[in-house]
């Protein structure tokens, strides 16, 4: 019993030393033209077509570095890819928020996993969603400092988890992509995803 009392000041200790250095720590800035400047131009016979950018409201709820939305397209087939970088926990919600907001109807929802030669087997949440009337397919996934993770919840616990063990602030980024294009498949919108993982980690030297 004597025991517990010296435990329980280590603890105190412990998680003091935790939280000043908490205190202490640098944060990290970044802008939105560098998070840009991460993005692939190019992603395998697809060419970055354009970009746009996302309600104020939105950059005033999630308050991130950056996000970065471009279109690809092969002349045909078009893909929307939105790249959202942050330190801060509250830039990773529940993507299925976002979808209804911007008048996506979410029909299904199924976990998937995408093989890519730089991040293995990655995670993802596919989405089938109505807009205008057109049947579409999406997929969103995030990465931390672990690597890929299928979820918000996860992100943040990969975030938090490794901020106590480095001690000092973690990045995280949530990705998110729509074959915009009538009647697209699964397996082409996965075959982008894939290419794509690859010219990312490549063009943002290891940071998408």
């Amino acid at each position: 019993m004597k025991r517990l009392p010296v435990i329980l000041i280590c603890c105190v200790m412990l998680v003091g030393a935790y939280a000043t250095n908490f205190l202490k720590r640098e944060s990290i800035s970044r802008s939105e033209d560098w998070v840009a400047q991460q993005c692939p131009t190019t992603v395998g016979k697809y060419r970055m077509m354009d970009s746009y950018k996302m309600d104020q409201l939105v950059y005033d709820t999630l308050a991130p570095f950056g996000i970065v939305c471009h279109h690809y397209t092969d002349g045909r087939k078009i893909f929307d890819v939105v790249v959202i970088a942050s330190a801060s926990p509250k830039s990773f919600h529940d993507p299925r928020i976002c979808f209804s907001s911007q008048g996506l109807e979410l029909m299904e929802e199924k976990n998937i996993v995408i093989h890519s030669k730089t991040h293995g087997e990655v995670p993802m949440t596919l989405v089938k969603i109505k807009e205008n009337g057109l049947d579409l397919y999406s997929a969103y996934t995030y990465k931390g400092p672990s690597g890929m993770i299928a979820t918000p919840k996860g992100l943040m616990k990969d975030l938090f988890l490794t901020s106590l063990k480095k001690f000092h602030t973690q990045e995280g980024v949530f990705l998110r992509f729509i074959a915009k294009y009538p009647a697209p498949t699964e397996k082409e919108l996965s075959e982008f995803i894939t290419e794509y993982l690859d010219a990312a980690s490549a063009s943002s030297n290891g940071y998408l």
